[in-house]
This record gives C-alpha cells, sequence and structure tokens, in this order.
C-alpha cells in the first residue's frame, strides 16, 4: 500500500540517500512534501541541497524551509562530515526552482486537514521542525499515521561515544515528539554488516570515530550515477 509521507530533512548525504530511495520508489511512497532545517549545515544550504537533488531526479515536489536552529541552544552543523556545502562530493546542478515561500507549519497543515488517510512524517534530520508543529497543531495528532525519526543510539554514538548526531544537539525537540505518544515502532538499525554479536562480547556496537567524509560523499556519488546514467560528479 503507498504511503503518503512529509519528508523532513537536513541534507547531508544520509538525506539525500534517504531522498533518492523515497523518489525512486514512488509505488510504494507519495511524498506530499520535502520540508528542510538545520542540522547538517544551515538550513540555507539544506535547503538549497533538498531543491539541487530533486532537479537532479527532475522529481516536482515542494520544498519548504522550516527551523534555523534547534529549540534552545545553538546551532551546531556536522561540518566535519558533510563539507562546507553540507554535500560536498558530487557536482549537482543548481536548480531553477525556488523553495516555497509559506510557513512550514500552515504546509503541513494543509497536507493533513486535506488527506483523508493519515500521513507519515518521516525525520531524517534534527526533530525541530515535528516538535514545533506538534506543538503549534496539537490538534493535528491524529491524522499522522506515525513519525519515523533518525536518530538515537543503543551501544555507541556516531558523534560523541554515547550519542548520535540527531538527538545529541537536538534533545529537546527528540523530547517533546516522544512526549506526544504517537503510534511508533522501534526499528533499530545497528553499524554491524558482519552480524557479530557485540553485546555477549561486552564490545561497543558502533564504535566513536572521526567521520570519512570521503566515503560517505562515494556512497553519493554511485546513487546519483544509477540516477542518471552519464553523470560526471566532481571530486
Amino acid at each position: 500500500m503507498k504511503k503518503k509521507i512529509i519528508l523532513d530533512c537536513d541534507p547531508g548525504h544520509d538525506d539525500a540517500i534517504a531522498m533518492m530511495l523515497a523518489v525512486g520508489n514512488p509505488q510504494y511512497i507519495d511524498i506530499a512534501c520535502i520540508s528542510t532545517v538545520g542540522g547538517n549545515q544551515v538550513l540555507e544550504l539544506t535547503t538549497e541541497n533538498a531543491l539541487n537533488l530533486l532537479h537532479l531526479m527532475d522529481a516536482e515536489i515542494p520544498v519548504v524551509p522550516g527551523l534555523e536552529g534547534p529549540l534552545i541552544r545553538r546551532l551546531e552543523t556536522a561540518e566535519s562530515v558533510h563539507g562546507k556545502s553540507g554535500l560536498d562530493g558530487p557536482a549537482l546542478q543548481p536548480s531553477p526552482r525556488s523553495p516555497e515561500k509559506r510557513n512550514f507549519i500552515d504546509v503541513y497543515t494543509e497536507i493533513l486537514t486535506r488527506n483523508r488517510e493519515k500521513t507519515v512524517i518521516v525525520a531524517t534530520g534534527p526533530q525541530t521542525n515535528v516538535a514545533t508543529f506538534l506543538l503549534a497543531r496539537p490538534e493535528l495528532k491524529d491524522k499522522i499515521e506515525s513519525i519515523v525519526f533518525m536518530g538515537g543510539a543503543c551501544f555507541g554514538g556516531n558523534w560523541s561515544p554515547k550519542a548520535e548526531f540527531n538527538i545529541f544537539f537536538r534533545p529537546r525537540g527528540g523530547a517533546n515528539r516522544c512526549r506526544m505518544r504517537h503510534t511508533h515502532r522501534d526499528v533499530r538499525i545497528g553499524c554491524n554488516p558482519q552480524g557479530r554479536d557485540y553485546r555477549k562480547r561486552g564490545e561497543t556496537h558502533c564504535r566513536h570515530r572521526e567521520p570519512n567524509r570521503k566515503s560517505v560523499s562515494g556512497v553519493n556519488r554511485i546513487l546519483l550515477q544509477e540516477f542518471r546514467p552519464g553523470f560526471s560528479a566532481g571530486g
């Protein structure tokens, strides 16, 4: 069954992969809009990256900017991972499109109220936009089927020894989202491709390490070539 989703993101190489997989599977996913948030880079750059990725994929999906930073603390980006552009590596052509000028809360409200079926919110960046929307329009929470968000860690983080980036820098947004008690599933995907049982060995599941920007940009380069054969990515 096809799911209607709002994709809230901060591209970012990981978000770019999520966007490409969602756009590339229209038989399963109907993207009502893409909202952006300050996270991996500042809001201006994450919004630009979202538009450029959609332009690459010839996808006409509205992009609406959200909040520039966390609800309380100051913004800290992941430039050490994603580069100065937020998407260093692939050389994307600039999109001729501009982002929506409407407030993201109004866009979310319109999507949720005009559809009979419930909508899934997928947040691959900090949950600042989602938390703010729920605080502003709590009466619409029953129009949300579920909230799928990328964040948290079981045995170790990717930003500190104990915390994952999206939660480490936005714990208030994550906490507000969780207090709304939406229907949700805990889907845990670890950094364990070899299938080793780290818990029995008493080892750290995902060791904190210096980020490897070259490897993540390389993954995006491969995926971009799949979407557009002959696409030339910069180094």
